[in-house]
């Protein structure tokens, strides 16, 4: 599994420090903008995580796991905690929301609603996974049924 997983770490944005931990340097943290104090939201929305380009071709453009609920209001250092609370963004002034629940994420991401409450996972992909079994070339194959 070790071969399979990205750590991505390092990250730091010189321009965000002295300005605070939080907001300052987590609004930016993907993107590497600068960020505005004040009451005007306004962060990159070109990011590594770009839901127009990367999501495109999916039923879920992105997913933002959080382990707690977005705070509002300002830090001391007069930055919105929108930036503390979303390191993701749909444009620059609007962030991609957070799921903070685990069972939701799950029926977003598989559809968990009706009929299909009562379905296997497994069954409900088969459809899928043989179909893109026919369009992937022989490498991809070989490294899919070796996982």
């Amino acid at each position: 599994m070790k071969s399979k997983l990205n750590v991505v770490h390092g990250l730091f944005h010189k321009r965000a420090t002295g300005q605070g931990i939080h907001p300052a340097q987590t609004g930016c943290l993907l993107s590497g903008a600068t960020i505005q104090k004040g009451a005007i939201i306004k962060a990159a929305s070109r990011g590594p995580d770009d839901r127009q380009r990367v999501g495109q071709d999916t039923g879920q453009p992105s997913i933002v796991l959080a382990c707690e609920q977005p705070m509002t209001g300002y830090h001391e250092t007069n930055f919105s905690m929108a930036y503390s609370s979303h390191i993701s963004w749909q444009s620059p002034d609007s962030p991609v929301p957070n799921e903070v629940y685990p069972s939701l994420a799950w029926d977003n991401l598989f559809e968990n609603r009706g009929s299909l409450r009562n379905m296997s996972i497994l069954d409900r992909v088969k459809a899928d996974a043989e179909a893109l079994t026919r369009t992937i070339g022989s490498s991809d194959k070989a490294n899919w049924t070796s996982i």
